[in-house]
């Protein structure tokens, strides 16, 4: 049954005194949204890629036919979720970005705070999550990504005495596995996690630990490289139970922690 601005009903001619009235309730989007959401529908539809430069503030304002407060209104929202940048300034302007993990992983720890998860559930997360995409990757992986697995297990070989720059490049190894599992989705969620626990945890590794990290590295590479599915789970597995009896061990005491949301995050 359909319903107009005046609550009377519509159904194929349907006299409404045959059955009770029922008034329907719609909560109607602002319009800083709908013009967001048009924004959006735009850049999907024409594919602008990152870097793109959207219409002036004036044209948006007369192709939408709003006022200036309720557009710049709409850019923060976009702004905000990372899908534009506005540059100030001659030349600048609106221009379309890709949103980054960090977005994501900014709504993800605000919804964990509110929802008091520990960091023992984004261990689990993980725990449960990248071993698939393993599996996925070990399908899907090309040989450009191959490559890039390969400079990136260099990177950390050369990085044992690094911790600093160790812990990125261990971090960009998880997400390179995650991207050629060909699930973006998934890749997006696991890149927010790790995010997420870099943040909380400050994580460093002694040199022991860093050597243990590489060789596991290397063991679940080689197992992509072969392309199979179940030892390519089995190894990242087996690395991420290691992981979770290193955390356990190092930073025991902030396993039950609520993960904390940040502004700037």
């Amino acid at each position: 049954m359909l319903v107009n601005e005046n609550n009377d009903a519509v159904n194929g001619g349907t006299s409404t005194d045959e059955r009770p009235s029922r008034k329907l309730v719609q909560t109607v989007p602002k319009a800083a949204t709908l013009v967001a959401q048009s924004i959006v529908n735009e850049i999907s539809e024409y594919g602008y890629a990152p870097g793109h430069r959207l219409a002036s503030e004036l044209q948006m304002m007369k192709e939408y036919g709003v006022a200036r407060g309720t557009l710049r209104e709409a850019l923060r929202i976009l702004e905000h979720h990372g899908v534009i940048r506005v540059r100030s300034g001659p030349g600048g302007g609106p221009m379309v970005q890709n949103p980054g993990a960090g977005h994501l992983a900014s709504t993800l720890a605000l919804l964990m705070q509110v929802k008091k998860v520990p960091v023992s559930a984004v261990l689990e997360l993980r725990t449960l999550t990248e071993p698939l995409l393993s599996a996925l990757a070990a399908d899907r992986i090309t040989a450009d990504q191959l490559a890039r697995l390969d400079e990136n297990l260099s990177t950390m070989q050369d990085s044992l005495d690094d911790d600093r720059a160790f812990v990125s490049a261990n971090m960009r190894f998880h997400q390179l596995v995650a991207e050629a599992s060909g699930n973006v989705l998934l890749a997006s969620i696991v890149e927010s996690l790790d995010h997420i626990l870099d943040r909380k945890l400050a994580i460093t590794y002694s040199p022991r630990v860093r050597r243990a990290i590489h060789q596991s590295h290397a063991e679940i590479l080689a197992k992509l490289r072969d392309g199979d599915p179940q030892e390519a789970r089995a190894a990242m597995w087996q690395h991420l139970r290691d992981s979770e009896r290193f955390f356990a061990r190092g930073t025991h005491r902030l396993l039950n922690d609520t993960i904390e949301w940040r502004a700037s995050d």
